[in-house]
């Protein structure tokens, strides 16, 4: 693999850059919008109900779907912005810190002690902006899943996996290093999701 992305530096992509990137990043993720949504509806602490999670899926439950859909256009911009506003002075691989740090910060919120989403939302918000074809494909293998299965899970796994393609086959090496290293991160947080699914107790939503 490619790591050339995270080990080389240019005289205006120093390491101290790097980190204020990464930084930036993880402040931007570590908003916890789906709790903060659905406390200002009235329904309370979504930690307390359904999955327990702060992401869309467990807010459409508890709060409807504008609720959910309102918490993932937030949780994607909040890895979109900072990577769009990182173009303006650093190099393009640099800012796969800043991607990385909003991810990073969704799924270990230092507001919620360091506890948070899957980070499925954010990390398509991060990649919009580095890769947006590649983005695209995730979107699409996420949709196609999920028509074909209603399993928000299922649907991240396919939508994951067409990263994975997408990434190798449109990628640079070192975007295709990067955009593997995130989806098997991802791949981990939702590690008590594949135990469901296996033992079947995954819920589905209904068609409606």
């Amino acid at each position: 693999m490619d790591f050339d992305w995270l080990l080389t530096a240019t005289m205006t992509e120093t390491l101290f850059l790097r980190v204020e990137l990464f930084g930036a990043g993880f402040l931007s993720g570590s908003i916890p919008y789906g709790l903060l949504i659905a406390r200002f509806l009235g329904k309370g602490d979504v930690r307390l109900q359904g999955s327990g999670n702060i992401g869309a899926t467990n807010v459409a439950r508890i709060a409807g779907k504008k609720a959910a859909a309102a918490t993932f256009l937030a949780d994607a911009l909040k890895g979109y912005i900072p990577c769009v506003l990182a173009t303006y002075f650093a190099a393009h691989e640099a800012i796969f810190f800043c991607a990385m740090g909003a991810i990073l910060g969704h799924v270990f919120s230092p507001f919620l002690k360091f506890k948070g989403g899957k980070g499925v939302a954010t990390m398509i918000g991060g990649f919009l902006a580095l890769f947006p074809l590649i983005a695209c494909i995730g979107i699409a293998g996420w949709i196609g899943t999920f028509l074909a299965c209603r399993v928000s899970s299922l649907a991240a796994f396919g939508s994951l996996l067409a990263l994975m393609i997408g990434g190798v086959t449109w990628g640079s090496p070192g975007e295709a290093t990067f955009i593997f290293m995130v989806t098997l991160f991802i791949f981990g947080c939702h590690h008590e999701n594949f135990k469901r699914i296996l033992s079947g107790d995954e819920k589905a939503f209904s068609k409606k």
